[in-house]
C-alpha cells in the first residue's frame, strides 16, 4: 500500500484473527471504514494512529450489542474510549436513538466516532436517551416518523429494529401493542428486529 493512504493505524501488544491465523504484536490499518492491512509488519503511513500497548485487538470483530452514546443518556458509554481499546472496531448500536433524535445521534455520535457505528432504531422517537423504560409513553411508538428516518438513511447507518418488550420497556403498555408497531416498522422497511 503506498504510503499515507490508511485513515488510522491501530496498534496492539496481540492482533488476533482467528481467519487469518494473526496472534501476536501488530496493526490494522483502516482506509474508508475498511481494514487495508493487518499483521505484525503493517508498515502503513496513515492520518492518525491509536497505540494500545496493553491491547489485544481483533481486527473485524462486531460488538452486536452495544450502547455508545453521550454518557448522559440511560445506557450511553464513550464507545471510542470503552470498545475500540478493547478490541471492538465495529458496533451494532441497540436503540439508542429514536426518529427525533436522530439526526444528533447520527452527526455527534457516528460521525464523531473513531468506531464504526451501526444503529437498530428504536420505534420510540427518543430511543434510550431518558433513564424510564423507552416505550412507557405509547404516543412516543411512532411507526411513521421511524420508517421515514429509515427511508431517509441514504449512508446505510440504520441495520434493524430494536424491540425490547420487558416490563421496565413497556411500562403498563401491552407489549404485544408494541411489537405490532415494531412489525409494521419491520414490513415497511425491510429491516430486521433485534
Amino acid at each position: 500500500m503506498p504510503a499515507t493512504q490508511a485513515d488510522f493505524k491501530i496498534t496492539a501488544s496481540r492482533v488476533f484473527c482467528t481467519d487469518t491465523g494473526l496472534d501476536g504484536p501488530g496493526a490494522v490499518a483502516v482506509k474508508d471504514g475498511k481494514i487495508v492491512a493487518a499483521g505484525p509488519d503493517v508498515s502503513v503511513d496513515a492520518k492518525e494512529t491509536l497505540d494500545f500497548p496493553d491491547g489485544t485487538l481483533l481486527p473485524g470483530f462486531v460488538d452486536l450489542h452495544a450502547h455508545p452514546a453521550p454518557t448522559t443518556w440511560r445506557f450511553g458509554i464513550d464507545g471510542d474510549e470503552e470498545i475500540l481499546p478493547r478490541g471492538s472496531t465495529t458496533v451494532l448500536s441497540q436503540g439508542d436513538t429514536g426518529a427525533t433524535n436522530w439526526p444528533l445521534y447520527r452527526d455527534t455520535i457516528i460521525g464523531g466516532s473513531r468506531l464504526r457505528i451501526r444503529l437498530a432504531i428504536s420505534p420510540s422517537v427518543m430511543g434510550e436517551y431518558e433513564d424510564r423504560g423507552c416505550f412507557i409513553h405509547l404516543d412516543q411508538v411512532d411507526v411513521d416518523a421511524c420508517v421515514a428516518v429509515i427511508e431517509e438513511d441514504s449512508d446505510t447507518h440504520i441495520w434493524g429494529v430494536a424491540a425490547n418488550l420487558t416490563d421496565r420497556a413497556c411500562g403498563d403498555n401491552d407489549p404485544r401493542e408494541i411489537m405490532r408497531r415494531v412489525l409494521e416498522i419491520a414490513e415497511r422497511t425491510g429491516k430486521p428486529i433485534l
